[in-house]
C-alpha cells in the first residue's frame, strides 16, 4: 500500500526517476511500475501484464491516485475494463486559461490541453505546410470523440486563447 509519506511526494516537484502522479521513485517498486504504466493509454488487462500486479492492486492504486492526487486526471474521464485509458496531470492557470464562472464542479466534459493540442497539430503537420488554427481545432475534436471524450460547449474559444499562451 502506499505510505503515509505519500502527501509529502504529491506536494514536491518532479524529480529525475520519479513517476509523474504520486510522485513515487523508482524504489518504490510496484507502485512506480503501475504509475508509470498509466502514463500510456492501456486497458486494465494489459496493465496488469506489464505490472505483474492483480486487477485489485490495480485498481487500489488508481482510486488512491483519483481521490489523493489532484493533479491527476484519467483521460477519457469514464472508463470499462476493456477501454484504454491513461492519467495525465491537469494543467495549472499559470499555462492555461481559467474556465469562466458558468462552469459548475459537476460539469464533467473535457477541456483539451496541452498535449492534446500538440498531438492534433504533429498530426497535420507537413514540412514547409502552414497549418491553421481551425484544422488543429478540427483535429483536436476528432481525437476527443476517438477517445470518446465529451467536450465542454465553448471549447474551441478556451482552447483558442490556450494556444496563444502555450504558443508564449
Amino acid at each position: 500500500m502506499i505510505d503515509s509519506a505519500q502527501k509529502n511526494r504529491n506536494a514536491a516537484p518532479i524529480k529525475g526517476k520519479m513517476s509523474l502522479f504520486c510522485r513515487l521513485q523508482e524504489t518504490d517498486q510496484q507502485n512506480y511500475r503501475i504509475d508509470k504504466a498509466l502514463e500510456d493509454f492501456h486497458t486494465i488487462e494489459e496493465l496488469m501484464m506489464l505490472t505483474n500486479c492483480t486487477r485489485a492492486r490495480i485498481n487500489s492504486h488508481i482510486n488512491y491516485i483519483e481521490n489523493n492526487c489532484p493533479h491527476a486526471i484519467c483521460e477519457p474521464p469514464y472508463r470499462a475494463p476493456e477501454e484504454k485509458f491513461r492519467f495525465v496531470l491537469k494543467k495549472t492557470s499559470s499555462n492555461s486559461m481559467l474556465e469562466s464562472s458558468q462552469s459548475t464542479s459537476q460539469d464533467n466534459s473535457y477541456l483539451p490541453t496541452k498535449e492534446d493540442f500538440e498531438t492534433a497539430y504533429r498530426m497535420l503537420a507537413r514540412p514547409g505546410e502552414a497549418i491553421s488554427i481551425d484544422a488543429v481545432l478540427d483535429q483536436i475534436e476528432i481525437n476527443a470523440r476517438g477517445w470518446g471524450l465529451l467536450l465542454k460547449n465553448n471549447w474551441r474559444m478556451i482552447t483558442e486563447k490556450n494556444i496563444e499562451i502555450w504558443s508564449k
